[in-house]
């Protein structure tokens, strides 16, 4: 059995890096080559799979797509290059039918936020970015419903983790309390919808042989930009006056992703 791996040099798929050494059965594509992958770019129509590489294949993970550093910068001719049109091209190209596909979007999809938001309800995509996440996932429905192909989409929150890249929101934050520089802070009261890459992994571990449909996946606590500056200051549990059940976490969640534990804000904050 062989699980083809998209886009696994992506931040959001960072932890899954002890999952490719300790699976021998894990092959993994991405736009960096190197020695232990190889080369896959969206932005090239002709991405040439090898029969080797995809001999008994069972799942394909998906991580592969552009993200821009600014969501709300107009880019819809680079985006959709890559996020739609490579997704088309790739299915094209696809030589052979897995018996499943995990794909990894994002709650972007969703626009401007509301209260008790489930994945039942109606979507308003605002960005470039986020039109195209919503474009790849009917793009892959209607591909693996016409091949009779199990689908398993993953909405993102905001994901964080350690080593962060410096220019991510979270990372700047950090970077600037520790040298002690006066901070400008807006929108405190936004719910940033946080996911840890380590929550991504476990998500991804538990739900490769079973779970199919749409889940969001966020932490189940609403921790705001004003929550998360504190817990970089004080090292301690965001305090949280009014916990709500995070607009973004699906009802169903717990029960396809049994004995699941977030990771702790506070664990988190200190390797960013």
């Amino acid at each position: 059995m062989s699980i083809l791996f998209f886009g696994h040099s992506s931040f959001a798929a960072k932890s899954l890096k002890n999952f490719y050494k300790k699976n021998r059965g894990v092959i993994y594509f991405s736009r960096k080559k190197n020695k232990k992958n190889f080369l896959f770019d969206l932005r090239k129509k002709n991405n040439f799979i090898n029969k080797k590489q995809i001999k008994n294949t069972k799942t394909i993970l998906f991580f592969s797509s552009f993200v821009p550093v600014q969501e709300n910068i107009p880019n819809w001719k680079l985006i959709t290059k890559i996020n739609v049109d490579g997704v088309i091209n790739f299915l094209k190209n696809l030589k052979f039918k897995p018996k499943k596909i995990i794909l990894i979007s994002s709650c972007a999809v969703y626009g401007i936020e509301r209260k008790n938001l489930l994945v039942t309800d109606w979507l308003k995509p605002l960005t470039p970015y986020a039109i195209s996440k919503l474009a790849q996932e009917n793009i892959f429905r209607v591909y693996c419903k016409i091949n009779n192909i199990k689908l398993l989409i993953l909405r993102l929150g905001y994901v964080y983790g350690d080593q962060m890249p410096d220019f991510r929101l979270l990372k700047r934050f950090k970077i600037a309390l520790e040298a002690k520089k006066k901070i400008n802070i807006y929108n405190k009261s936004l719910n940033l919808n946080l996911i840890h890459t380590e929550d991504i992994k476990n998500v991804i571990l538990k739900s490769l042989n079973r779970n199919e449909g749409l889940f969001n996946i966020v932490h189940k606590k609403k921790i705001t930009i004003e929550n998360f500056i504190d817990a970089l200051v004080k090292k301690k549990e965001p305090n949280i006056k009014k916990l709500k059940r995070n607009q973004f976490y699906s009802n169903n969640f717990g029960k396809s992703f049994p004995n699941f534990k977030f990771v702790k804000i506070t664990d988190a904050v200190k390797n960013l």
